[in-house]
């Protein structure tokens, strides 16, 4: 299958960010630093979301489990599963410290990429840090899938194309399977959309953006919450990794 039209800012490292605050779909949020490690208050990783979990049968989430993982947050621990699927953005580089903010939560999580997202990833680190494949293709007909059905899905970063074809319902690449069938499965989902400010300022991006939060979807924006870079700049905020754990947390499965 081929890869869809990317939406990508320009390439640079991960900077400080300036202080964000906003409106999450649950509440407010804070941060100068963006720590990684679980707040204070919170009751683990599954937080005060019913995140109910069964049989997700031979779509695109599958089942199954895959290979041996460390400190018992692998593949070889117990826990919930997180699913971290990542756009075709520079942005996905930092990925590993959402794994890490994760794991620390007591989540096991998986990483999926858009075969576009898959050029910013180090692979090998992240099935090291995991315990798992980093997959980015439906798989064979038949053949096993090596992780396991996942208990919530994050989707960041969440660019302009993934955005627009997840509100129309288009399931072409896996990222788009996936989400697509967790709506129907009423996973909790959060999504921290990133792209150039000119695409997000598209009224087709605004209008998907409104359609996913009707359907209940975690909805993390604005330059409250991450600034969005120009076209042509270098440099760009590190994306609210602990933000998005934080409203996944308070992000209810829908009945």
């Amino acid at each position: 299958m081929s890869a869809p039209a990317g939406d990508h800012p320009p390439a640079g490292p991960e900077v400080p960010g300036p202080a964000a605050s906003g409106s999450g779909p649950s509440g407010s949020y804070a941060s100068s630093s963006e720590p990684l490690g679980p707040r204070p208050g919170r009751s683990g990783p599954l937080g005060s979301g019913p995140l109910g979990s069964g049989p997700l049968g031979s779509g695109p989430l599958g089942s199954g489990a895959g290979g041996s993982g460390a400190g018992g947050s692998g593949a070889g621990g117990s826990g919930p599963v997180l699913y971290a699927l990542v756009c075709g953005s520079p942005a996905a580089a930092g990925v590993g410290r959402l794994v890490t903010a994760a794991q620390r939560d007591g989540w096991r999580v998986c990483v999926l990429a858009s075969p576009s997202g898959l050029r910013f990833l180090d692979v090998p680190a992240l099935v090291a840090q995991t315990g798992f494949p980093v997959r980015s293709e439906y798989k064979s007909p038949g053949a096993p899938d090596l992780l396991p059905e996942p208990d919530a899905i994050l989707v960041a970063p969440a660019t302009c194309n993934t955005v627009n074809k997840w509100a129309a319902g288009i399931s072409d690449t896996l990222l788009l399977g996936i989400v697509v069938e967790a709506y129907g499965r009423g996973l909790p989902i959060v999504a921290v959309p990133y792209s150039n400010r000119f695409h997000a300022a598209h009224p087709a991006f605004r209008a998907s953006l409104d359609r996913l939060r009707d359907w209940g979807v975690g909805v993390l924006f604005g330059d409250d919450v991450c600034p969005l870079p120009l076209p042509g700049e270098t440099t760009s905020a590190p994306l609210p990794w602990r933000l998005a754990l934080d409203a996944l947390a308070r992000t209810p499965q829908r009945a």
